[in-house]
């Protein structure tokens, strides 16, 4: 510590009242910043040789990514929203370049302040630091369909941050007068009876309230006596309403083996219905 005339902490503590001084200096002092850290015009995320700590560093990443607004955690992995679409992060150099555009990290030694991406060393412990991942707000369900909170309240668009649920879509207002369009959509279905189409309407309201069911879910099985009845159609609509995209299809295999790793694939892939 050297004041600006060159005098240091033992000059000074050897006249009058020299501790006073000291203790004063210290009080009044600004925070050392390194030489032009002040003009990169975004945070900054400093790491001081022989004074940063490792916590301290991953504890500011998660800061910046908390402030950014579009990062959540999602199925114990850090998720990015980009159009409405999330975006798993779990490469080192994938988190780097996620926080090169929020950030700055600055490497201080001594008076000499290099800017660098963030380190795979530090990426790598943030990735698998439980204890900051956990400090994101968790997305227990993502869709871009209308869904119902455990209260039975339709989600508004955006994070719900009571239920975890992000909708992904647009402001929905339910119809309470009559069932004028769900009518329209099933007009020119042959259901064999009137329970038969009761049926299929309780398969909608499965999907659309699937997450207010703990455990296993139904499967839904479309029978017809002839070809071309609609039987895909209806099943398709199933999935735009639960996942707004139509499902994946399959010919049947009798080798049940075959079956099981093509399900496994699809749902590997991230595929809901």
């Amino acid at each position: 510590m050297t004041e600006k005339d060159g005098r240091n902490v033992p000059d000074i503590l050897g006249q009058q009242d020299g501790e006073r001084l000291v203790r004063e200096a210290i009080e009044q002092a600004d925070q050392w910043e390194p030489e032009g850290a002040a003009n990169f015009g975004r945070p900054i995320i400093k790491f001081i040789s022989g004074r940063s700590s490792i916590a301290d560093v991953l504890r500011q990443i998660t800061d910046v990514l908390k402030e950014a607004g579009d990062c959540y955690l999602r199925a114990g992995q850090l998720v990015i929203l980009r159009e409405g679409h999330p975006f798993g992060i779990t490469k080192a150099t994938e988190l780097a370049g996620v926080l090169s555009r929020r950030v700055e990290f600055a490497y201080v030694s001594g008076d000499v302040v290099n800017c660098e991406p963030l380190p795979a060393k530090f990426a790598n412990t943030w990735l698998n630091y439980f204890d900051e991942l956990a400090r994101l707000p968790k997305i227990n369900v993502f869709t871009r369909n209308p869904m119902y909170t455990e209260g039975y309240l339709v989600v508004a668009p955006g994070f719900d941050v009571e239920s975890g649920i992000y909708y992904a879509g647009l402001h929905i207002e339910p119809r309470k007068e009559n069932t004028e369009r769900l009518d329209a959509m099933l007009a020119d279905f042959c259901f064999k009876s009137p329970s038969d189409r009761t049926n299929y309407i309780g398969i909608l309201l499965t999907a659309l309230l699937m997450s207010q069911f703990i455990g296993s879910h139904p499967a839904a099985l479309f029978n017809g006596n002839q070809p071309e009845l609609g039987k895909s159609i209806l099943a398709q609509i199933v999935s735009i309403l639960r996942t707004g995209d139509p499902a994946p299809t399959c010919s049947y295999n009798p080798n049940t083996r075959s079956s099981r790793s093509r399900l496994a694939v699809a749902l590997k892939r991230g595929r809901r219905t």
